[in-house]
């Protein structure tokens, strides 16, 4: 299993590069190191032809360049097909969002009206209404609605997070956070989208320990939870090491965890065509029990158990993700990677209809 796995990865890899600096000799695919110096390499071959390796060093990759140093794994899924998908998810998020905040500016204004109510003469009256104006004006501009937020594990140094932070602009803008175990792929795609793209973070982390590298450099207490969550190829990698099923019921379990428990959170997964099996795998994952994670690391076994997360409600409650394998994507027949969706809600048609995906869609 390892093995096709391997083989497959290998060969898709070396057909979706943007010219020759994407062409290498297979590795393992599993390995840091393996990607670590796919990256370094592609930088290298981008500086001879730039003939100027300052330029990387220092911050100075044009827009126009960017594309030279993007590679797509499973090119024949375009990315449109994904905007596509997530879009009621981040319409729903921006809708509630928007709204929590209408309420929380209504709630301080009622607040600061009654408190004006009393006044000890005509004169502080005013004042005071003067103040709780600029006050709860000052609210709403110094903390603006949350925006909907979008975390693509495994990111590579694919032009997805620019896709993605740009597609539903000007109207809704969303936070992307490109989260990838490789340093030098994250301060590469940081060099090519920090300065143009400000709602973007970059994230060094493993994902099969999610919610803990998600959590470097934040307040012990802050709550991390993202609104959809895209694996573009994060899975393939994955199985292509010994002893995958740990790392996938990991991955899984931080899935879990740190994706919104209201209706609309979705997981996209383009990888290869899942087995039967794996499939099976996924499917309990998402609905009988959790990754313990803190066990996994003290046993050093990894699997689920029969509890629940803390805030289940009922077992399975809003935790529980609700799988569609192999969605047909129109004009990818011909392509060996799969198009799948997890979901919050078990009714996913009230969000989105799962009908055939058309690549033809344009951003």
């Amino acid at each position: 299993r390892r093995s096709s796995n391997h083989d497959e990865a290998n060969t898709e890899n070396n057909g979706n590069y943007r010219g020759h600096r994407w062409r290498h000799e297979p590795f393992d695919f599993s390995s840091r190191f393996g990607w670590d110096s796919f990256y370094k390499n592609g930088l290298i071959d981008r500086a001879k032809d730039s003939h100027d390796q300052d330029d990387i060093e220092n911050d100075r990759i044009e827009s126009n360049e960017m594309e030279s140093l993007e590679y797509e794994w499973h090119g024949h899924i375009p990315h449109s097909v994904i905007v596509q998908t997530i879009a009621p998810s981040v319409y729903a998020a921006h809708e509630y969002y928007h709204s929590q905040r209408e309420q929380q500016t209504h709630q301080q204004s009622q607040e600061n009206k009654v408190s004006n109510d009393n006044p000890t003469s005509k004169q502080h009256s005013e004042a005071h209404e003067k103040d709780a104006t600029a006050t709860t004006a000052s609210a709403a501009t110094n903390h603006p609605p949350k925006m909907p937020s979008i975390l693509i594990a495994g990111c590579g140094n694919s032009s997805l997070p620019r896709i993605l932070h740009d597609a539903f602009l000007p109207t809704v803008p969303v936070r992307v956070t490109c989260l990838d175990y490789s340093p030098v792929c994250i301060d590469m795609i940081s060099k090519m989208y920090g300065r143009s793209r400000p709602n973007m973070d970059f994230v060094v982390g493993d994902a099969t320990n999610l919610k803990e590298s998600l959590m470097k450099g934040k307040v012990e207490k802050e709550k991390v939870e993202y609104d959809v969550i895209v694996d573009k190829g994060l899975l393939d990698a994955l199985l292509c090491g010994e002893g995958f099923d740990r790392d996938v019921e990991r991955l899984v379990g931080g899935i879990r965890e740190v994706l919104t428990k209201e209706r609309w959170g979705m997981h996209v997964l383009v990888c290869f065509r899942l087995s039967r099996s794996l499939k099976e795998s996924l499917v309990e994952l998402g609905t009988i029990g959790r990754v313990d994670t803190a066990s996994s690391h003290r046993d050093g076994v990894g699997g689920a158990t029969n509890g629940y997360d803390d805030d289940d409600d009922d077992g399975l409650g809003n935790t529980a993700l609700f799988w569609e394998f192999d969605i047909p994507v129109e004009g990818s027949e011909t392509g060996r990677a799969s198009f799948n969706l997890a979901m919050r809600c078990e009714e996913r048609k009230s969000i989105h209809e799962l009908e055939t995906l058309c690549t033809d869609w344009k951003l």
